[in-house]
């Protein structure tokens, strides 16, 4: 079932939303398209080094614009593209192991959003809010909100950066958000 909910409010008023079961699509990219992904991004001279793979098996795509993604990826790319249209570049973020480091504490300097894709990923919050993003679920994560990314098994998560949050107005006292702070 799909719905809204406010998961944390900044102090200057910036809404971390969540919307559940918003994406089907995502649920089918392969691990076998995020390896081809990692090779070919491994073999093109513009994003050789902004990936990543650590021993701790955590890693980044490069960013995507659509023009080389392997089949179940570009599925996922078209179908976030085509609900949320200011996004056009996506990062693929994969972890190959359970436990596998994230990033510490953190705050972006634009706007995230973030669908999971594969397995879980969770994020904690400066209020104690823990929010957890099952395959299909999608997280609006506003500039300079400070968030601590959390993984416990193999996953694959697609990230958007881009800043539109003072372009896209969330009305809290919307009928379908679910106020959980």
């Amino acid at each position: 079932m799909y719905y809204k909910e406010v998961v944390f409010e900044s102090d200057d008023k910036k809404q971390v939303i969540c919307e559940r079961n918003k994406y089907n699509i995502v649920k089918y990219i392969s691990w076998r398209d995020v390896k081809m992904k990692i090779y070919l991004d491994a073999n093109n001279d513009q994003t050789r080094n902004s990936i990543g793979g650590g021993p701790d098996g955590v890693g980044s795509g490069g960013d995507s614009s659509g023009e080389s993604l392997p089949g179940t990826i570009m599925g996922a790319y078209n179908e976030i593209c085509g609900k949320t249209s200011p996004w056009r570049v996506i990062h693929l973020y994969y972890s190959f192991e359970d436990n596998a480091m994230c990033l510490p504490r953190h705050k972006d300097a634009t706007d995230v959003f973030i669908v999971q894709a594969i397995g879980k990923m969770s994020y904690k919050f400066d209020n104690g809010r823990v929010c957890t993003l099952n395959p299909g679920d999608s997280m609006l994560i506003p500039v300079g909100v400070y968030h601590t990314p959390i993984t416990s098994k193999p996953r694959i998560t697609l990230s958007c950066s881009r800043t539109i949050y003072s372009e896209v107005p969330i009305d809290a006292d919307d009928t379908h958000l679910k106020n959980s702070t």
